[in-house]
């Protein structure tokens, strides 16, 4: 029985600007089944989110994917491979590393790159910025640590014009907007770097989800 409901996810994708392929639904079908299958024995996401898996983790991970530029991205704390597997496997066309400090998410996120075929996609164990080399593009961050702790980590991994991309709070505005740090709530802008770096916000919803959701993106000012 697949975890997933197949003829939802393509609609609430394309509100996304994505058009999902017969191979990429079936590899996300395949991923979530590996997710549910490993979180019995591993604690990969928490145990109450398997029932929102599709929702909560695969489309919050696919709403982001109009943000990403470039062709090397960074996934930073990858866990489960959130955002990092779906959006490697919705960007075929781009290289994505996937670093965890912890073994056991390492060998999940190696299963799953092999049983999934994504040629495009590395996994790498260790702490960021000594685990990897070279520069990205895009790095992403979900539920890894704040802003000013991440920019701190990742500024130097950045190409010139690359961008940190920071799944932050849900907030209570209008979705689908952008606005500067002076929309930030006061709890915000205290983990903010300095005015050096450049901040936006992008804001989308999650049609079964009830809170706007919020993406942070760093870069040089």
């Amino acid at each position: 029985m697949s975890e997933l409901d197949s003829a939802r996810l393509v609609l609430d994708a394309s509100v996304f600007d994505l058009s999902l392929s017969p191979k990429q639904i079936d590899q996300l079908e395949l991923y979530a089944g590996l997710v549910v299958k490993w979180n019995k024995h591993f604690n990969l996401i928490a145990r109450p989110d398997i029932r929102r898996l599709q929702d909560r983790h695969l489309l919050d991970s696919l709403a982001i994917a109009r943000l990403l530029r470039g062709h090397k991205i960074l996934d930073l704390g990858s866990g489960a491979g959130l955002p990092g597997i779906p959006l490697a496997i919705v960007n075929p066309d781009k290289d994505f590393v996937l670093c965890d400090r912890m073994g056991r998410r390492c060998r999940f996120l190696t299963q799953v790159v092999r049983e999934l075929g994504l040629d495009n996609v590395g996994v790498v164990e260790g702490e960021v910025p000594s685990a990897v080399s070279g520069l990205f593009d895009v790095v992403t961050a979900r539920a890894v640590a704040s802003p000013a702790v991440l920019w701190g980590w990742v500024e130097d991994l950045l190409e010139t014009g690359g961008r940190l991309l920071v799944f932050a709070n849900t907030r209570r505005d209008e979705a689908d907007s952008e606005v500067d740090t002076t929309g930030a709530d006061d709890d915000e802008k205290s983990a903010l770097p300095d005015n050096r770096v450049k901040v936006t916000y992008h804001e989308y919803k999650i049609a079964q989800l009830q809170k706007v959701h919020t993406l942070m993106g760093l870069e040089r000012a």
